[in-house]
């Protein structure tokens, strides 16, 4: 389905420049009327059309300055309010709204033209990606299905206002705008606790309709490490982590019709995972804010309880994550840390049957101390 409209909406952010170089973060909130024409739904035979209500986003931008023009790219977290409002056959008069919040990744390039000193005038294109969901949703005595992924290419135009010139020194000294202190640079490793709420859903056997709520979710263990450089406030870094533990889920089976069969149970089991990142910070004083980006893997298996009977299927997931957080300095080498994490695995289909379809997403709020040496 293909969505056209218009975006309105501020933005606002801070820039840290050292001679040519402009680096900062920005976040923006618009009001969108992005709709689609109404279309068949293969699953169920119902129409569907999708729409996108309002999109926020939290950027990184890297820019340089050409005396008045500046070129500069720009990426991080996205979150969209879409719906995908949809009548069942047979029922003309009825339409059913399906509304989602959507977390994704958003990333692109632009140029600023600085009219007179502080007024700045900015053209734009971003892509935005928010990712695919299958969903299995009853209605009634049916089940309506809906396989959804959204992305976005976008022309921005705006206009802003640059406020007057350096900080007064008060304001430095208490927030540390020009000089943030040096404990972020180097390298650092510890501990977290990952909250996790993930979404899964087996679809199998013959018919679409019958499906499984998995949702393997759970507290665990987490190692990371890292290494930072800074450049005046502006933190850059890289990062890796590694899970030590498993998260497990499953249910009974439940019929296009909603009854649970408690002799047909499926479970799931999330071990292995892992990511490597990016991340972009800026300092104020001993707190860090940072948006991180990058790649994230995990093994993934789910077994069929039928009969006395088990089958086990396995799958190697491996895709994006984005995310932001707080890191807060108690000393020049003890680090605190609050994180939020979003994952959109995606979809596998097995091999021994076309229907044998589980999909994998998950949030995760994550909690931890680290050492920098």
């Amino acid at each position: 389905m293909d969505m056209a409209g218009g975006v309105v909406g501020p933005y606002a952010g801070y820039n840290f420049q050292s001679g040519g170089l402009v680096t900062g973060i920005e976040a923006d909130f618009a009001k969108t009327w992005l709709r689609s024409q109404s279309v068949l739904n293969p699953f169920d035979d119902s129409t569907v059309k999708s729409e996108i209500d309002w999109t926020a986003s939290v950027r990184g931008r890297v820019g340089y300055a050409f005396g008045n023009v500046m070129p500069y790219i720009a990426g991080g977290v996205t979150f969209a309010g879409v719906n995908f409002p949809y009548v069942l056959p047979g029922s003309p008069g009825t339409t059913h709204d399906n509304q989602q919040t959507r977390i994704g990744w958003t990333a692109g390039a632009g140029l600023e033209y600085a009219v007179l000193g502080n007024l700045i005038l900015r053209g734009e294109y971003r892509y935005t990606d928010l990712g695919e969901k299958f969903e299995v949703k009853r209605v009634g005595a049916g089940i309506h299905f809906a396989d959804t992924s959204v992305t976005n290419h976008e022309f921005r135009a705006g206009v802003a206002l640059k406020f007057g010139g350096p900080p007064s020194s008060s304001v430095d000294r208490v927030l540390s705008f020009s000089n943030a202190p040096a404990v972020w640079s180097g390298l650092y490793a510890g501990a977290l606790a990952g909250f996790n709420q993930s979404q899964s859903t087996y679809v199998g056997l013959a018919s679409p309709g019958n499906y499984v709520p998995l949702n393997p979710s759970g507290t665990v263990p987490w190692i990371y490490a890292g290494y930072n450089f800074q450049f005046g406030r502006t933190v850059l870094g890289i990062e890796g982590d590694v899970l030590l533990s498993t998260m497990s889920g499953g249910g009974a089976l439940i019929d296009n019709l909603g009854r649970v069969n408690p002799g047909f149970q499926v479970t799931s089991k999330l071990d292995n995972a892992w990511s490597v990142r990016g991340r972009l910070g800026f300092a104020f004083g001993s707190f860090l804010s940072y948006v991180t980006a990058g790649v994230a893997g995990t093994d993934y298996s789910h077994t069929i309880h039928f009969s006395g009977l088990q089958n086990t299927f396995n799958e190697r997931f491996t895709s994006w994550t984005a995310g932001a957080g707080l890191e807060y300095a108690v000393s020049d080498h003890l680090i605190l840390r609050t994180e939020y994490r979003y994952i959109p695995y995606g979809q596998a289909t097995d091999r021994h049957s076309v229907s044998n379809t589980v999909d994998l997403t998950i949030d995760e709020v994550r909690v931890g101390v680290a050492f920098k040496l």
